[in-house]
């Protein structure tokens, strides 16, 4: 990738001063903002191309690993990221929790903490509603990133998938905490209330982020056979990033412990989507999700198959 470098025990910074848990970098200019970044173990930093030229966009590794997502090169201590002229996205995903010194222009610096501030004050919200939505929110958020990344979509369509799953419950604002956590089946007006959430965060969304996004939070509970909310789409008609949303949304909520049923284990939630493939979910996203959870040891076929 032009201008993406992985630079390993880099001597480009010249002294990093640490005092307890605060960093210090000694260089650069007025022009230039320094973060030090917490990332939990499974976060994603995402390297987007911008149009001013020579921006810097550097990341300096404390603690902690990286992995970058194409050829799963490993990111240690002492190695930094560069990526000045960058022309495609590139996602390192933290494989254990890192601490991660960020140098970054102020122009840059802006766009992307104008991005990352709105998710984070729509997690907050959902956080102050209900603790469990917002921990689910985060957990699709990964899960569908990891899918998104598998199969064919642009860029732009990884990052839209990625903040879309983030935020993909944040109509459930609106519905009461006693529908949310029932401990038996929902009536039938209750299960409406439940479905308006889609629609509600279509207009939450809407008003915060590209309207692709808003797109895709609306539709992440359609149905390839057209039996789905809220617009009862079809097949094709569906967009991919709702799809995948689709899958790693139920995968989550089959795993987790809730008030009206246990936890499924990882290979029977795995089982009940197999199911649902060409009614419910795309038989790709499926399979590439599979693949995802064998190759991070959440199932083991050989194993699990048998019991």
């Amino acid at each position: 990738m032009n201008g993406l470098q992985i630079i390993k025990s880099s001597e480009s910074i010249k002294k990093i001063n640490s005092i307890g848990s605060s960093y210090e970098l000694k260089v650069l200019d007025d022009n230039m903002e320094i973060m030090l970044l917490n990332l939990k173990s499974d976060a994603i930093i995402i390297c987007q191309p911008y149009e001013c030229n020579n921006a810097i966009n550097y990341y300096y590794i404390i603690s902690g690993l990286l992995e970058y997502h194409k050829d799963k090169t490993l990111v240690r201590p002492g190695d930094s990221i560069s990526a000045k002229d960058i022309t495609e996205s590139a996602f390192f995903k933290a494989i254990e929790d890192t601490k991660v010194l960020w140098a970054v222009s102020k122009s840059i610096f802006k766009d992307i903490n104008f991005e990352r501030e709105k998710v984070e004050k729509l997690l907050k919200d959902i956080q102050e509603k209900d603790h469990y939505t917002q921990q689910h929110c985060k957990r699709v958020a990964r899960l569908a990133s990891e899918i998104a990344r598998r199969v064919s979509l642009t860029d732009n369509q990884i990052v839209h998938t990625i903040n879309a799953a983030t935020c993909h419950d944040v109509g459930k604002m609106n519905v009461s905490i006693d529908i949310l956590n029932k401990p038996s089946s929902l009536t039938d007006e209750e299960y409406e209330i439940i479905k308006s959430h889609a629609m509600d965060g279509f207009e939450v969304i809407n008003s915060e982020f590209d309207n692709n996004v808003a797109k895709i939070v609306a539709q992440h509970h359609e149905r390839l056979d057209g039996k789905g909310y809220p617009y009862g789409l079809s097949g094709d008609e569906i967009m991919i990033e709702a799809k995948i949303i689709a899958v790693a949304d139920s995968y989550d909520a089959m795993i987790i412990d809730r008030p009206y049923r246990m936890a499924m284990k990882p290979i029977d939630a795995l089982k009940e989507l197999k199911k649902c493939i060409g009614t419910h979910y795309e038989k790709e996203i499926v399979d590439v999700f599979e693949e995802y959870l064998i190759e991070e040891g959440i199932i083991n076929p050989l194993y699990d198959n048998k019991r």
